[in-house]
């Protein structure tokens, strides 16, 4: 199984992330995604992979979109919920199925 981006290219996944969660927020005015990064319910950082926002502006949306605390998702769904849509990809969702050298490939559940 091969994970590709959205834009179709493969997407690398580093062991660093393993049982991180993700939550992802796309803001419905601009299309853009923002992956806010979790270890124990507690924001790490975000992750920003489009080209239209300066970093000013990401670090502004993220600390708005984004809980300090996972815990409190439900608030922000329901607060901005004419603003963002959230998806959650929790850490257990998915298991390391194999490696080959330095590559690990991983299934969703």
């Amino acid at each position: 199984m091969q994970i590709l981006s959205y834009n179709e290219e493969p997407l690398t996944l580093n062991i660093a992330f393993s049982g991180l969660d993700i939550i992802a927020v796309r803001m419905k005015k601009s299309n853009q995604w923002l992956y806010g990064i979790y270890r124990a319910n507690k924001r790490l950082g975000f992750l920003y992979e489009g080209e239209g926002m300066s970093l000013e502006d990401q670090l502004v949306y993220a600390n708005v979109l984004l809980p300090e605390d996972k815990a409190n998702i439900n608030y922000y769904v329901q607060k901005f919920k004419d603003r963002a849509a959230y998806h959650e990809s929790l850490a257990e969702n998915f298991v390391q199925i194999g490696h080959n050298e330095n590559t690990h490939v991983i299934q969703k559940k």
